[in-house]
């Protein structure tokens, strides 16, 4: 087939299957003008009785019916349909017109043209092309009684055959097609209506099975449907709501109501985001009951579809969790006393802790402190390579206050020193009630001469020391010895011993004196 025949015949590529019905119809409307023009003109051409007008006219609608079809061909569908009905009707007027009378083979093809505008531009295009046709026919009658027109020719000929002929098989053509339209609607309902009686028998039984299971458990179910409706309420739901399956039947808005103002809000961006994206969702909220009791509930929902991916709305299982939210808040509560309890025990450890490290009477170190943190500093100074000492004090003739004024007045002495000498101590000083009336100084970063001044100094602040006893003032004063790392030792043990040895140097010279160890100091 030649290549301009068949892009001639060729169908252009169209949107959609309404546009395709039109184009459809408007190319059978189009091919049988011209195959009627092109076999009407010969004939008419060839009969006496034919005005060489009706010639002319069928010539140039044949040519216009031609550009039609190739304007056609390149989709313009729309225009195509408007400029073919205009083009029909000045022809059929204007061929009765031609002939003088509108009792011609002409005048039925308005019947033929209400039906093709029906079936391009439906029930719009049957409405105007029954005006328009009347309109036509009443114009040429008042045209032909007027004496406007040319004076008719009655006689018959071979067109008119022609043109009743094609008239008939055209009409009866498109009828044959509306039959066919028809036959296949039906049939398509038909097919349509025995699967929707399949797919709600099978629904039923679903419901059935799915009925079975949901009125038989403690949890309430329900299907709501795309619209919000509820299709079905399992009877569990006036155990969890108080609430019958018919209030919820009648009252779509029903759960909406019962459900706790704090939670509500929650409640409806749940269900909007699982119905809009239609995805699994699991939230939970509180109902009130109309007795006012509050029941927990744990509320999963899902979207149902059918076998075709169709949305059906979703499927609601509602659990009552209220005594499990109890059990949890007795939990949390039981878990914040418990908290409490621990926190407490631990400040008390924490005091307990400090207690032990600490004299009680005047809340310096104790010897168990010294033990670790002198330690520590000698092994701090021998990394440094810097010098630390150790200061021993004792009070003078203590023994002697005590039984002479009372262990009273000794505790005050005792606590006047210890503020002493917290109130003179560097930062990084350590300061312990070494014994009953003992008091000991560890010096990081001191040696013996600088821990032999500070020392004395202490010494003469102590010595300054009034307790007030009935109508006199009472004084002592201390003893002290002094070692110094890595200069006398370099073991805690050595250190302590050395300066006990000075300290009882001190108190064999005369008291209230501060001595540096040496190796001929007094032993006790």
């Amino acid at each position: 087939m030649p290549a301009w025949i068949r892009k001639w015949l060729a169908f252009p590529k169209l949107e959609d299957e309404e546009s395709t019905h039109r184009y459809l119809w408007l190319r059978i409307g189009i091919i049988l003008g011209i195959i009627y023009l092109s076999l009407a003109l010969p004939l008419s051409w060839t009969s006496r009785t034919v005005p060489r007008i009706t010639i002319f006219i069928n010539a140039s609608v044949l040519a216009c019916m031609l550009l039609l079809y190739l304007i056609l061909q390149r989709g313009k569908i729309i225009f195509s349909g408007n400029a073919l009905t205009i083009l029909l009707y000045i022809w059929i007027t204007s061929i009765n017109a031609s002939q003088g009378t509108i009792r011609t083979p002409a005048s039925s093809t308005y019947i033929a043209m209400i039906i093709l505008a029906g079936l391009f531009f439906k029930w719009r295009g049957i409405l105007i092309a029954s005006i328009a046709s009347s309109l036509a026919i009443a114009g040429v009658i008042a045209a032909e009684n007027a004496g406007l027109l040319p004076t008719p020719n009655y006689s018959n000929s071979c067109l008119q055959w022609f043109a009743y002929t094609f008239l008939f098989a055209s009409t009866a053509s498109l009828a044959f097609y509306v039959i066919r339209i028809i036959q296949k609607s039906l049939a398509r309902t038909r097919r349509e209506v025995e699967e929707r009686k399949k797919i709600e028998e099978k629904l039923r039984k679903n419901e059935l099975k799915y009925r079975t299971v949901a009125d038989n458990t403690r949890d309430w179910e329900f299907w709501q449907s795309p619209e919000g409706t509820f299709i079905y309420t399992s009877p569990s739901c006036i155990n969890i709501t108080g609430h019958s399956p018919e209030e919820f039947a009648s009252q779509p808005k029903l759960i909406e109501d019962i459900i706790h103002p704090k939670d509500l809000a929650w409640f409806q961006s749940h269900i909007h985001y699982s119905t809009k994206n239609k995805v699994v969702g699991e939230i939970e909220f509180r109902v009130i009951q109309p007795n006012g009791n509050i029941v927990w509930v744990s509320h999963v929902c899902q979207p149902v579809f059918d076998e075709n991916g169709t949305y059906l709305g979703i499927r609601g299982s509602n659990r009552d969790i209220t005594h499990r939210k109890q059990t949890d808040l007795a939990l949390e509560q039981a878990y914040a006393q418990m908290r409490v309890h621990v926190s407490e025990i631990e400040e008390l450890q924490t005091k307990l802790c400090e207690q032990a490290l600490h004299d009680p009477l005047t809340n310096l170190y104790n010897r168990r402190h010294l033990t670790e943190t002198l330690e520590k500093e000698i092994s701090r100074t021998q990394r440094e390579r810097k010098s630390a000492s150790v200061v021993i004090m004792d009070i003078d003739r203590f023994k002697k206050v005590n039984d002479t004024y009372g262990h009273q007045t000794g505790d005050k002495f005792l606590i006047s020193i210890a503020d002493l000498l917290k109130k003179n101590i560097r930062d990084s000083d350590f300061a312990y009630r070494y014994g009953g009336e003992e008091f000991l100084l560890i010096l990081p970063g001191t040696t013996a001469s600088s821990a032999f001044k500070r020392a004395d100094h202490f010494r003469q602040l102590c010595a300054g020391i009034r307790i007030p006893y009935e109508n006199r003032e009472l004084s002592i004063t201390l003893s002290i010895g002094v070692a110094a790392c890595p200069t006398h030792g370099k073991k805690a043990d050595e250190l302590l011993i050395k300066a006990d040895k000075a300290l009882y140097q001190s108190k064999h010279d005369g008291r209230n004196r501060v001595t540096i160890w040496k190796k001929d100091s007094v032993s006790k």
